[in-house]
């Protein structure tokens, strides 16, 4: 519902203005699969250069080197921005993942289960962006090491409700 891919069953829904929603989980790494043939550099350019007026973007079209610029904040190298996604490791297209819906600069960001897709050695590269991103970000995960490194609010929803567990940072425990 946050991420606006379903609606609610009942009451309201009140959205604000603007507001760009970045939803990645480990299926956004599957989803490459259908362009494999494809570089990293062509895929984005394929989704974001069509010269409509996207969230989040002044302008259609991209600036020269936008794409390739975006790419190397993500690991993806200049060499790497023009090897075809079926070369590719699963971390490096894990990394491509995130870019990619990262392109749109969200204000809000949900991670499904994503670190599950990334390799052991993006994981602190992953947490470093999390803390320094200015944006709100939910994460959804079993990895309680992930939660806890990047200071999340622990929440439990089943059975109908939602509670509080508690955040790492303040000692609160529910």
């Amino acid at each position: 519902v946050i991420a606006g891919d379903l609606q609610p069953s009942e009451g309201t829904l009140l959205k604000v203005q603007d507001l760009y929603v970045a939803y990645a989980s480990r299926n956004a790494v599957q989803c490459l699969d259908l362009h494999l043939h494809h570089t990293p550099a062509e895929y984005m350019l394929s989704l974001f250069d069509s010269g409509h007026k996207q969230p989040g973007r002044k302008e259609g079209h991209l600036a020269p080197g936008e794409v390739e610029r975006h790419l190397a904040d993500f690991g993806l190298d200049s060499k790497t921005a023009v090897t075809q996604i079926d070369q590719l490791s699963g971390g490096m297209k894990a990394r491509l993942a995130l870019a990619t819906v990262m392109f749109r600069r969200p204000q809000v960001l949900i991670l499904d289960e994503f670190v599950e897709c990334l390799e052991a050695s993006d994981v602190g590269c992953l947490i470093l962006a999390v803390r320094q991103y200015a944006g709100g970000v939910i994460v959804i995960s079993e990895n309680a090491g992930f939660c806890e490194s990047v200071g999340a609010e622990r929440w439990h929803l089943g059975g109908g409700s939602l509670r509080a567990e508690g955040h790492p940072a303040c000692g609160l425990s529910g």
